[in-house]
């Protein structure tokens, strides 16, 4: 199960990291233009959060809840 969740957080994180803000100032390049390509960053991050971080979001939910934080 976490592999597969690591895979498809890997892929939806490359598009980030081009066409983030951090990554194109340090190497001096300009992303791609495409329509809406100023959202790319933000929904991709969203997604890897939500799909890969999600396991471990409810974990810490279910262990706090029942008092127990490992």
């Amino acid at each position: 199960m976490f592999r597969d969740k690591f895979w498809l957080s890997l892929t939806l994180t490359i598009p980030t990291l081009i066409w983030g803000h951090m990554l194109p100032r340090t190497f001096g390049y300009t992303p791609p233009e495409i329509p809406g390509a100023r959202w790319i960053p933000s929904v991709l991050c969203t997604a890897v959060f939500l799909y890969g971080g999600l396991p471990f979001v409810l974990g810490a939910i279910r262990e706090l809840r029942d008092r127990l934080p490992a």
